[in-house]
């Protein structure tokens, strides 16, 4: 862990969640000179981005970094990518890359929450206070949280703190440190139905992470 984590935070020991599992097989980065495709984002020069470069089937995580528009961050959902495979993939800031600049969002958790949705998570706010995300190992939550607030609690009515220390949430990079074993199973599951593996040991490729450089 960075040895900045209790300074930054506030805490020195962040609380621990469960071994997903997954990993992922780096087959290659692209660097790609365009200053149009740099700023491809939620729009029509995005889908050209993805047919020029993006690699793989389904089971192929592709992410793609550039200036990002204003968003840290997003991504397709499992469900999506049989429908519309071209589409398929994570987007992420440049500056979330770790040792790009210094700022909260600098170690790379970016990518790390943006695959959770590419496996099939919601954000731990989703829902508000009535069913968040579904799951009763991350408590409901009004709203996202920034920064990294310990003991803040939203949703009054329902038991526990908000979940700040899960990857799904929106705080600050230092503080992500778990994701919850209703997660895991949530991954694995939407994994084996849309992306096409049996085995939770995942053998697919990480390929085509592609950096844009304006």
């Amino acid at each position: 862990r960075p040895t900045t984590f209790g300074d930054v935070c506030g805490f020195s020991v962040p609380p621990s969640g469960v071994n997903t599992e997954f990993s992922f097989k780096l087959m290659g980065t692209t660097r790609t000179k365009n200053s149009t495709l740099f700023h491809a984002w939620n729009t029509k020069l995005e889908r050209e981005m993805k047919a020029l470069l993006r690699k793989g089937d389904c089971s192929t995580l592709n992410i793609y970094y550039n200036d990002g528009g204003g968003w840290l961050g997003y991504s397709t959902f499992p469900n999506e990518c049989s429908e519309n495979m071209n589409m398929d993939g994570v987007v992420a800031v440049f500056s979330s890359v770790p040792g790009s600049e210094k700022n909260p969002y600098d170690r790379g958790f970016v990518a790390t929450h943006e695959v959770g949705h590419w496996l099939g998570l919601y954000h731990t706010f989703e829902g508000s206070c009535k069913d968040g995300d579904g799951l009763s190992e991350t408590p409901a939550e009004r709203s996202a949280a920034s920064g990294c607030p310990e003991g803040r609690n939203t949703c009054k009515l329902n038991p526990g703190d908000d979940p700040i220390y899960n990857f799904m949430d929106y705080t600050y990079d230092c503080c992500m440190s778990q994701f919850v074993e209703g997660q895991d199973s949530l991954m694995h599951d939407f994994w084996n139905m849309y992306r096409g593996s049996k085995s939770k040991q995942i053998l697919s490729s990480l390929m085509g992470e592609t950096v844009l450089i304006e």
